[in-house]
């Protein structure tokens, strides 16, 4: 909760200055773009370039469907269980109210037979009927109370019960979030140390043994199916098993790494391996973000403007399931309930399916991003500060948008995102699964000693630079 509020107020503080430095990032790619076009840079850079490109997108993927695989599972038990207390609440309102009717009746049924006991006896007793007048009021006001107690009851149970349901859902997506960012923290920690523990992730492979590699991917039989269910489990089992080494970890992390390397001695050569290494890895690793957010911020534009216009989906659908009650004679506490609870629930499931496909949009964006870079990846390539003063007119176009633009802009989103995710949809039947088997034959392929050297590099370049650029991102997301 501290580091909740801790990320609202960095927000709330930087919020200003965000537009600012989304003008400067989208200026900046831009005039990069400009001088992977009109510059005339050596073909052999620009297949390094495209080969290294291809190395920190495909360990970026990795780690991204570890993360996204935990998060998914995380969702559907979170979902679940969130869903528990508030269809009990629902259902359970009804039988609730009659129970507390019920037991409100009998407490002053039973209040009155006492008095009508004690009445009858002084009446046997000899007393006159209007001696008897101040117990006969009595009685009177304790069945004029026991009615509008039973009338409170089938008013307010209902309300009551949606200002629980309201109470249930905003605890238990509070809840599920943290243990969806947990789970995905640790599957980014996971693929550091099973999928790309070994450097061979990270090395920038020949021609020649990539098409020695194709050749040993062909004998690779497909990895069987697991059931989904069964795969879930076992996913979930994992992250209990590693959460421990997982916080044991964050707990020797050193915060101040970054720091530390500005004060070592590094040659001019390492300086310049630096700069390129940086130019590439944050600028793949952010293009993706940033591709991954805009994304899912569309999405969640047009499901919030659907859900605040959602009455003219309930009220509909309420007038016609009282209809339908009317038919059947329901009682009209039934009706209340039912009345009162349409217009309340159909924002709530609007906003849960629209919480799941707003996951799904930050996972096809991040498709997305990668698919772009790799068409272009000259623009990932540092230059020097002399060839971007070539650029320097080169502008983007703006980016701060109004918030009509904005949810303009998100409906209009949605064709295209439909498309590009049916197309991440096929990529992952399709071509991920052959990527993943020509990384296990990359395994087999013998490389040089240099080879070696500059995966590790680049390995601990990768795993620096995405750790803090995706931990911010999960931080204030």
């Amino acid at each position: 909760m501290g580091q909740f509020l801790h990320s609202i107020n960095e927000v709330r503080k930087n919020y200003s200055k965000f537009d600012a430095w989304e003008q400067q990032q989208a200026d900046e790619r831009a005039k990069k773009e400009y001088l992977a076009k009109t510059l005339d840079i050596p073909q052999d850079k620009v297949e390094l370039t495209n080969k290294r490109a291809q190395t920190v997108i495909r360990a970026t993927e990795i780690m991204d469907a570890r993360s996204e695989d935990n998060c998914q599972n995380m969702e559907q038990v979170t979902g679940i269980l969130s869903a528990i207390p508030i269809l009990a609440i629902n259902f359970g309102q009804l039988p609730f109210m009659n129970w507390l009717d019920k037991k409100i009746r009998s407490k002053y049924d039973k209040k009155i037979e006492v008095i009508n006991n004690e009445m009858n006896k002084k009446f046997m007793s000899g007393a006159r009927y209007d001696d008897l007048k101040s117990m006969r009021n009595e009685i009177d006001f304790l069945r004029n109370k026991k009615v509008k107690l039973s009338n409170k009851v089938g008013k307010y149970t209902p309300i009551a019960s949606i200002m629980l349901i309201l109470a249930s859902a905003v605890g238990m997506i509070l809840w599920s979030n943290s243990k969806q960012k947990e789970a995905s923290r640790i599957g980014r920690y996971q693929a550091k140390q099973n999928e790309l523990k070994n450097i061979e992730n990270f090395v920038v492979y020949t021609p020649e043994q990539i098409e020695k590699a194709k050749e040993i991917a062909k004998n690779i039989p497909d990895e069987k199916e697991k059931n989904s269910i069964s795969k879930m489990i076992k996913e979930l089992k994992d992250v209990q098993k590693d959460k421990k080494a997982y916080k044991e970890w964050l707990k020797t992390k050193d915060p101040n790494e970054i720091e530390k390397l500005k004060n070592l001695n590094f040659t001019q050569e390492q300086l310049e391996k630096g700069r390129e290494d940086k130019e590439l890895i944050v600028d793949a690793v952010k293009e993706i973000n940033i591709k991954a957010e805009e994304y899912s911020e569309n999405v969640e534009n047009s499901f919030d403007t659907l859900q605040t216009l959602s009455w003219l989906i309930a009220l509909p659908l309420g007038l016609g399931i009282n209809k339908i009650m009317k038919a059947f004679k329901a009682t009209p506490k039934v009706k209340n309930a039912v009345s009162i609870s349409i217009p309340i629930l159909t924002p709530i499931f609007i906003a849960l399916f629209g919480t799941l496909e707003e996951k799904k949009a930050s996972r096809v964006g991040r498709f997305k991003a990668r698919e772009d870079l790799l068409k272009n990846p000259a623009r990932l390539m540092s230059y020097t500060d002399s060839e971007m003063e070539k650029a320097k007119d080169i502008k983007a176009p703006e980016q701060k948008q109004s918030f009509v633009q904005k949810i303009g802009d998100s409906f209009a989103f949605l064709s295209k995102y439909y498309k590009d995710k049916s197309k991440y949809n096929k990529y992952k039947k399709t071509t991920q699964k052959e990527n993943e088997k020509l990384q296990k034959a990359l395994k087999e392929v013998e490389i040089t000693d240099t080879q070696r050297q500059e995966a590790k590099t680049l390995q601990n370049n990768v795993f620096r630079a995405f750790d803090e650029v995706d931990e911010m991102s999960q931080r204030y997301s």
